[in-house]
């Protein structure tokens, strides 16, 4: 996955709390979910998620990443942020 498609999906799983209904709104796979947001948290070199096996919640540092995210079209210009 991109690093766009990557944000999107953290994005999403930022909104749903969960892994899961990211996967089943995206159409794909739990695994794919997973293995998009630990290469963005590679790439990034933070943590972006607390993860339980029943929710997953934003740390500090993934608050921050996201409200740095909002605000930023696909073209990576100021603008209204995608819609869902």
């Amino acid at each position: 996955m991109d690093r766009l498609g990557a944000m999107e999906t953290f994005a999403r799983v930022a909104e749903l709390g969960s892994f899961n209904r990211a996967a089943s709104q995206q159409g794909t796979t739990p695994q794919a979910v997973s293995k998009a947001i630990r290469q963005l948290e590679k790439e990034l070199g933070l943590r972006l998620f607390h993860r339980s096996t029943r929710r997953s919640t934003l740390t500090d540092e993934g608050k921050a990443f996201l409200a740095c995210g909002r605000g930023w079209n696909r073209s990576g210009r100021p603008g209204a942020t995608p819609a869902n």
